[in-house]
């Protein structure tokens, strides 16, 4: 792709969608540098074009081709930083340490660059414990702030450009809001995130590396709510959304999350498929140790399934008629109607 033809694409993009130069090049570059990019006079970095085509929901899978080696090699840590992040893989440190030392160079993208470094820090010292939930927030919170330096979580819906960096950061903030106790707040942000993922007309690169994830979350924070129906609809949504896409990776939470739903709506047949599904996933990528201790908790719900049924059964008979969970909902349901 020309640098031309990269400038153009933007300028297309961006007035097809009726955005402003000011809005669309805000926090990531000035609009002076945006002009010469559209007019096809200057190459800023991968890092700004990058940037630029998400916060449009355009692809930017072919942009790497154009970069010189520097640039290379921090895309390329970037991607597998955030790869290993979403496997849970926490030992980033000689990582972390590279990343840091190619963007000391000083240029249009330093914010950028910043911007990501201080993200994968903050959660890989919140997942190893070398900081506090608040110590890690507060990180997130100073990341973000340098793409969005007006933000506020009451403005949260006048947002209306993102890059796929600034969706993690706002998904991380949640996730250690929850762990806080902030549920009310951490519900607000993943709210936000999903209706932004699912309104705004986004690339399909986009949506398989963020939507999936989102739903993940979603499940999580609706477990600790005790909203088991939305558990369920949403792992459902996100299960269906991933085979239809090939997306594996967040499979195997989607149907842990929904078996934990359907053992908790009485929903058994259910409850047993997706524990097996889950465990199943876990074992093809290699997460024995994860497999193992959902085996575990699976087969103690199998133990209290097989334990009330049996104690169903050894009722009294005018207590033998009592419905299942599933068909009292389902009665709901009619009555309503």
């Amino acid at each position: 792709m020309e640098i031309y033809g990269i400038g153009q694409r933007i300028r297309e993009e961006r007035v097809r969608q009726k955005f402003s130069q000011e809005e669309l090049s805000y926090g990531i570059c000035a609009v002076s540098t945006l002009s010469r990019l559209e007019n096809g006079v200057q190459r800023p970095s991968l890092k700004v074009q990058e940037a630029l085509l998400e916060r449009l929901g355009c692809s930017t899978e072919n942009l790497v081709f154009f970069a010189n080696e520097d640039e290379v090699k921090k895309h390329f840590l970037e991607v597998d930083m955030g790869f290993r992040l979403m496997n849970h893989e926490f030992d980033l440190q000689k990582e972390l340490e590279e990343y840091e030392n190619l963007i000391q160079v000083r240029g249009a993208e330093t914010n950028l660059e910043q911007q990501y470094y201080l993200m994968v820090k903050a959660m890989q010292e919140f997942h190893t414990k070398k900081q506090t939930p608040g110590q890690a927030y507060a990180m997130l919170k100073k990341a973000f702030l340098l793409t969005m330096p007006n933000f506020k979580a009451k403005n949260l819906y006048g947002i209306r450009l993102m890059t796929l960096t600034e969706i993690n950061i706002l998904n991380n903030m949640a996730v250690i809001l929850c762990e806080m106790g902030s549920t009310g707040l951490a519900m607000k942000y993943i709210f936000f995130l999903t209706e932004y993922l699912e309104k705004s007309k986004l690339s399909r690169d986009m949506l398989l590396k963020r939507y999936p994830m989102l739903l993940v979350n979603l499940a999580k924070l609706e477990v600790k709510l005790g909203d088991f129906e939305q558990v369920f609809f949403n792992c459902q949504k996100g299960i269906n959304f991933c085979k239809e896409c090939g997306r594996m990776v967040p499979l195997a939470e989607l149907y842990y999350f929904k078996a934990a739903a359907c053992v908790r709506l009485g929903r058994r047949k259910g409850a047993k498929e997706s524990y097996e599904h889950a465990i199943c996933l876990l074992k093809i990528r290699d997460q024995n140790e994860l497999a193992k201790q959902i085996q575990k908790e699976y087969q103690s719900v199998l133990t209290y399934m097989r334990c009330t049924s049996e104690h169903q059964l050894r009722q009294p008979e005018g207590h033998h008629n009592l419905r299942k969970p599933e068909e009292e909902q389902k009665t709901k349901s009619d009555q309503s109607v």
